[in-house]
């Protein structure tokens, strides 16, 4: 999905995603067909990296936008500002030329500089959204059981509990991982796990 996903646009680069990570042979018009066929099937997704590009506009004009439909991430001077109030910044967001006479969005100095595009701010925006949201799972964890999560990885919370509590630790992990964010009760989440 992300190798269609994110601004991975151009079927030069996704020929070469294909066969670097899955060791897949695509031809050029395969590659054509399979990203226009991600964008016609999945809108919602094309339209939020646009929205993030837009954003982009808003940002290095210090100006405040509501990002998504729901209004929960919004732009100021810095960059993103999530529901948690954490910010994903952006420092000296400007345009850059670039050698065909086109102009890239980039942020940083020397040899931090680094290309932005509405693709990555979106990547950048869900992966932030993600880890609020399992950092507050975490937390309300620890307000019931009064345990903290031994270790984390990525969308995982792993526990060490004695044997004879196992089970009703994972029970209320479970629970608490199925509901829904407080600043977002329309998502709707889930999640699976075990003990071992």
């Amino acid at each position: 999905v992300s190798n269609c996903g994110y601004g991975l646009g151009s079927a030069g680069k996704y020929i070469a995603v294909a066969r670097n990570m899955a060791g897949i042979t695509v031809t050029e018009e395969e590659a054509k067909e399979h990203i226009a066929g991600y964008r016609r099937k999945h809108p919602e997704i094309v339209a939020g990296w646009r929205a993030c590009a837009d954003a982009l506009y808003a940002i290095a004009q210090g100006a405040s936008m509501s990002v998504d439909p729901w209004g929960l991430v919004t732009t100021d001077k810095d960059g993103f500002v999530l529901p948690s109030g954490r910010k994903i910044r952006y420092p000296n967001l400007r345009q850059k030329e670039i050698g065909d006479g086109g102009w890239q969005w980039v942020f940083g100095e020397g040899r931090n500089e680094r290309k932005v595009y509405g693709g990555l701010c979106d990547e950048n925006i869900v992966q932030a959204l993600a880890r609020d949201i399992l950092m507050d799972n975490a937390l309300e964890i620890k307000k019931i059981t009064g345990v903290y999560p031994c270790h984390t990885v990525h969308d995982e919370l792993v526990f060490v509990v004695p044997e004879t509590d196992a089970q009703a630790m994972l029970d209320t992990v479970q629970a608490v991982m199925r509901t829904s964010p407080k600043w977002f009760p329309a998502l709707k989440t889930w999640s699976e796990g075990s003990v071992a």
